[in-house]
């Protein structure tokens, strides 16, 4: 999925990390190195891969497959342990202990890792934008679960493949959370079921939303397993209707004769972001004018984002402290969501390019009324609050609503009672994001004759062409409107279309599937992931 480039920025660093262990005379010092290659993102750095490399695993073989399967949003660095032997400060100095080394070599590995991520620009205050992952093989994820334990990396999740489950040692109470992912290879179910029951008794408080998943390739050397993994973590999977799979090119070619393309995600998830961030970079080099919509930003923060986008557009470039201020700005502004870094990638790339984004979605608070006090509530609203919101709510009956009673648990012909009036009302809400929405793209492509519309929204907002795609029919019946809906799969390769997803979508996109959520021993939950899909 990720376009392999040259590695033209690749460094090659020794980055010491050194502990000392006397003899009796008190001079001998060991100290032990790692270095590591780097490989940077093609352009914008939505998350940093940190791999441990093994015994079996050759460093540059790693980072190849890694370029040529990851994203191109992803920079990629590979550890090199190589820590057969501890140099020493004086020659003929007696080893050290076995525990002593292993604590050296992990120091050193923390030190590499530190250094790799400075060298590749993230910062305390990039971070926030930045996913940083690990990935270790076979028996370097001992070192890596044994970081993770003793909370030496900072690091958002951890990917051990093939761990020596029998070297692990248990997780306390008191470990921080993290999203812990481990792959093991095929065996039989047997012997699955068991290494599983092991793992989750080791994952203490971690196995509330660890996810283990057990490869389903028999065949198939490094890359095939690396594939694997960003696939079941990262990547999606397009089908047609019908169930035939559709690459990237394909779909573009598709979606390049609509006048309106909406596609529908699953919040947070990282394969569908990634669709997103595909298909808008593709269309923009396939279209001449068009703008980016998106659930995220309402109608009162448009004057926040325009002048965010304003300042691109002065005729010179600008200064890392004014691109800076002005986003702490635009953040105040526009209220974006928690999980902004999710779009950011695809806000910046509409920045830089001159490219409009439409903040159409309805402010919360006035949703919020609706919600409470019914449709009728919108005849009260102030003229500027009526600015924000749809001229009227079309909430009809009909495979939208029925649709909406069944996701809350209910159904249409329920007994009328006041949770009857309460899902009703929830349902008016729905519609007038939906309707506000609708009406937000329609007065732009109003303004700008011959233009097109990428829409992001969550994915029932559009599901099966209901939703905005209907409200936007109903109002101009001449638009080409296509729907594509993101959702969750085990394996999202090899996941078949059902009927259910094939009815109204023009694509539907399979996409990893969430963490789960355990409970442990006593029934706690325990702390879950800042981050479902980390």
């Amino acid at each position: 999925m990720r376009r392999f480039f040259p590695l033209l920025a690749l460094a090659l660093l020794i980055v010491p990390a050194q502990a000392q262990r006397k003899t009796e005379d008190g001079q001998a010092e060991f100290s032990k190195a790692c270095k590591f290659t780097l490989a940077p993102a093609d352009g914008y750095q939505r998350e940093v891969w940190v791999a441990l490399a093994a015994t079996d695993v050759a460093p540059k073989a790693l980072l190849d497959s890694m370029g040529r399967c990851f994203a191109p949003t992803s920079s990629l660095a590979v550890l090199h342990e190589g820590f057969g032997s501890p140099t020493s400060a004086r020659p003929g100095a007696g080893l050290p202990a076995d525990a002593e080394e292993e604590l050296l070599a992990r120091k050193a590995l923390v030190a590499g890792y530190e250094a790799a991520l400075e060298k590749l620009g993230v910062t305390r205050a990039t971070r926030r934008y930045t996913r940083v992952s690990v990935l270790a093989f076979y028996e370097a994820g001992v070192r890596a679960w044994n970081m993770a334990l003793r909370d030496e990396v900072d690091a958002d999740q951890f990917v051990l493949v093939d761990p020596p489950v029998h070297d692990l040692a248990a997780a306390n109470s008191g470990v921080k959370p993290r999203g812990i992912d481990i792959f093991l290879h095929p065996r039989s179910t047997a012997e699955g079921q068991d290494e599983e029951a092991r793992l989750l008794d080791l994952l203490g408080p971690w196995a509330v939303n660890a996810r283990i998943m057990h490869s389903f390739r028999r065949e198939g050397g490094l890359e095939a397993k690396v594939a694997e993994i960003w696939g079941a973590l990262r990547g999606y999977s397009v089908a047609a209707p019908d169930g035939t799979r559709v690459n990237l090119e394909a779909l573009i070619n598709k979606l390049e004769g609509y006048d309106v393309v909406f596609l529908g995600e699953l919040h947070g998830n990282p394969g569908a972001h990634l669709l997103q961030h595909d298909v808008v970079k593709a269309l923009h080099g396939r279209w001449k004018h068009w703008a980016l919509a998106t659930e995220q930003f309402e109608r009162d923060a448009q004057k926040a984002v325009d002048a965010y986008f304003q300042g691109a557009r002065r005729g010179r470039v600008e200064t890392a402290e004014e691109k800076a201020d002005a986003e702490r700005e635009f953040m105040k502004g526009a209220r974006p969501w928690p999980n902004h870094a999710d779009y950011r990638p695809m806000v910046e790339f509409c920045r830089e390019r001159g490219i409009d984004l439409i903040a159409g979605n309805i402010p919360r608070r006035l949703a919020a009324r609706v919600n409470k006090e019914g449709p009728e509530v919108l005849a009260q609203f102030s003229a500027e609050d009526k600015s924000y919101s749809a001229t009227k709510i079309v909430a009809h009956e009909g495979a939208y609503r029925d649709n909406f009673f069944k996701v809350m648990g209910s159904s249409t012909s329920a007994k009328r009672d006041e949770a009857y009036e309460r899902l009703d009302r929830m349902y008016a809400a729905q519609c007038i994001k939906d309707d506000t929405m609708a009406e937000s793209v329609l007065a732009w492509l109003e303004k700008n004759k011959g233009a097109r519309v990428v829409h992001i929204n969550g994915a029932f907002h559009s599901a099966q062409g209901l939703g905005i795609p209907e409200k936007l029919k109903l109002i101009n019946p001449k638009l080409k409107i296509a729907v594509v809906t993101c959702v969750e799969s085990a394996v999202p390769s090899v996941e078949s279309v059902d009927a259910e997803d094939a009815r109204g979508n023009d694509f539907i996109v399979f996409v990893p599937a969430s963490r789960p959520t355990r409970k442990l021993k006593g029934g706690d939950t325990g702390d879950t992931m800042p981050g479902a899909h980390r």
